[in-house]
This record gives C-alpha cells, structure tokens and sequence, in this order.
C-alpha cells in the first residue's frame, strides 16, 4: 500500500516503532501489534522497522503497515527521518516508541522536526523523558523515580495493562486450581540465555507434573538442543510459534505457569495461573516487583 493510497482514510494514524530479533527478543514488536489490534477500528497504524526478519516481516504485515527503514549512520539520523519524511509522507498523527535506544537525544530530535504526539512505553530506561505520554504496566513503578518533562503524563501500573484483547478477556473468567499437574514454560520469541532449556531440564524429572508444554518463537536458536532433551519425554510437548487464542486456550487449562518477569507473565496472571518468575534481563525489575505483590504469585 503506498502511501498516497493509505492518506485517502479519514482515521487518525499512529507510527509504532520498535524492533525485534533473536538479541532483544520479539515483546516490543508484538506488544505494539497488540495494541495496534486494540486500536484497529479508530485508527491506521503502522510500525517502523530496522531489518525485520522475513517471518517478522509476515507478522507484521498482517496485521499493520509495515514501513521498513534504511541504515542509518545513528539514532539521530533515525529520528530525524521519522520526523521529516516518514511522519509527513504518511501524515502520522502519534509516534509510539518501544525499545531501548529511543533515548532523550532521539525523542529530542523527534520534537524539533515535527508535532506529532509522542508516546514512550518504557521498560525501565535510564533516561529523561521528553514524550508527551509515557506508559509503563508494570505493577513496582514508583512515579517519582520517573525523568520527564513537566508536560509529560504518565500512564503506569496494572491500569495501564499493554496486553492483547484475547488476555484481556480471560481476565474476566473464573479459574479454579485445586492442585499442579501440568506447566507452560515461555521466555519469550528469543530467549537468548536459553532459560528455556535449563527450566526444561531442571523440572523434567519432576513426578508430579505429568504435562509440560514448552513455547518458543521463531527467534529460538536453541530448538535442536531443546528437542533432544524433550524427546527422552513422552509428556513434553514443544509449541513454536502459537498465536494469542493458542496461548490463552492452553493457560486456562494449565496450573503453572514459568516465566520472565515480562508481559508473559502479566498475560499468565490474567489467565489466572500459578506463577514461578524471576529477572531474566534489568528492565524486568519493575514487572517482577509488581507480580510478587500479587496474592497468586
């Protein structure tokens, strides 16, 4: 779709930009697609992305416009052709940035080139917020710990939550655990400490769970190494790949959930799940001092 063919709607647009591969892992991508889901019928959005991945890329493009970037020589440049030729090419109205390296230097450059609204999701960054909106769902922020501009609003906490409308929706439903028999082990598309590996290895011995289902992404490295451990084991299953309704079918009849102290748990704690959690990377420090304030972790 070019861009002259997308002006022609008369919906307001919003520009996800984040990225996802087997480094940072794959949350920031489908977190935006997420709520670019949630936003589908009040606004056209598209997401912005630095060398997405082919199976990224189908993804993304089924979902939202995807609009591929160029190398650029730093971040500044980056901003600075958001602002200037992409912002004015698809007459974006709302900049949502999710990752690590849209720091003060790159919103600033953001807000000199052009007036879209600026909205940060932040995952703990150590920096100082020039956005107009900045939300954080994780449940152990303390607002005050927060740099921002005086005009910045902050949208935090399990309020805020930046889950997919088919976890939303299982929030609403009873769960009844009368005991633990069965598991799921998610962390994340990447997982590139392979936690994944170890926790399978750790807990596939253990007698009283007689069904464990492991979930990795396309970005997984470690599947040949994880599936000669699993083989050995009649009651393992591996799932590659699984969509939201997939996820939310298999938590909802499962006990146990272990995870990342990241959206996957908040996604678990909305389906009503036992919860085993911990730091798997910094930012993640906020998310788990929120779950381990809940009563069912």
């Amino acid at each position: 779709m070019t861009a002259e063919e997308v002006i022609k709607k008369n919906k307001k647009r919003i520009l996800f930009r984040a990225d996802g591969n087997n480094e940072i892992g794959l949350g920031h991508v489908y977190r935006c697609l997420a709520i670019a889901e949630r936003l589908a019928e009040q606004f056209d959005c598209f997401l912005a992305a630095s060398n997405p991945a082919p199976e990224l890329k189908e993804t993304i493009c089924g979902r939202v416009t995807l609009v591929e970037l160029k190398e650029y020589g730093n971040n500044e440049m980056e901003a600075k052709d958001i602002a200037l030729s992409i912002v004015s090419s698809y007459q974006i109205d709302i900049i949502t940035l999710d990752g690590y390296s849209f720091d003060t230097a790159y919103q600033l450059c953001i807000k000199n080139n052009c007036k879209a609204v600026l909205i940060s999701i932040d995952d703990n960054q150590p920096y100082h917020y020039l956005a107009d909106i900045v939300i954080n769902h994780a449940g152990g922020v303390d607002a005050a710990s927060i740099s921002k501009e005086p005009y910045t609003k902050l949208f935090l906490g399990n309020d805020c939550l930046l889950l997919r409308k088919e976890f939303i929706e299982a929030s609403t439903r009873k769960k009844e655990i009368a005991g633990i028999n069965s598991a799921v082990i998610c962390f994340g598309g990447s997982d590139p400490g392979d936690f994944t590996g170890k926790i399978v290895s750790c807990i596939a011995n253990e007698a009283s769970i007689s069904e464990i289902t492991v979930i990795v992404g396309s970005a997984y490295n470690k599947i040949k190494n994880l599936e000669k451990i699993v083989n050995s084991y009649s009651h393992i299953n591996i799932k590659t790949n699984l969509d939201a309704e997939a996820i939310v079918k298999l938590m909802e009849r499962t006990q146990l959930a272990i995870l990342p102290s990241s959206t996957i748990s908040l996604e678990a704690l909305s389906c009503n799940m036992v919860i085993i959690t911990g730091l798997t990377a910094q930012n993640q420090s906020n998310i788990y001092k929120g779950l381990t304030r809940e009563e069912t972790v």
